[in-house]
């Protein structure tokens, strides 16, 4: 899923997995997964897991991070929507929850950014 997911969204805006390099230019994405929940409602389980993520959009200003983050709110808030990631078969996508911050990217506090943080949940069956 993690793989079919960063495929699906560095189309659109270039990202890093857990973490940007040291020195990396802004304005630059982060997904972090957060969790993933099997179903276990029934003895016999529909199969679908449930996977938390979570998008860290940093940028030198608030209007180029909102930008940034527009363009990602429309790739994992998709009500309704039936698609595949790899060989995952999406049945639910949608946004949880977002916070916005403003952080120090220096020790001496200098420099700041601005982070918008997109948590979202995707419920998935694998292809058989």
């Amino acid at each position: 899923m993690v793989e079919a997911l960063i495929a699906y969204l560095s189309a659109a805006v270039p990202l890093w997995l857990l973490r940007a390099p040291q020195g990396a230019v802004l304005p630059y994405t982060v997904l972090v997964p957060v969790s993933r929940t099997m179903d276990q409602e029934d003895l016999n389980g529909s199969g679908a897991v449930d996977f938390r993520f979570q998008l860290d959009v940093y940028a030198a200003s608030h209007a180029e991070a909102e930008t940034r983050a527009a363009v990602l709110r429309a790739l994992v808030n998709r009500p309704g929507s039936w698609f595949d990631l790899g060989d995952w078969h999406v049945g639910y996508c949608r946004i949880e929850q977002e916070q916005e911050t403003v952080e120090e990217l220096t020790a001496g506090g200098e420099a700041t950014c601005s982070r918008i943080m997109i948590e979202f949940l995707i419920r998935a069956e694998k292809e058989d």
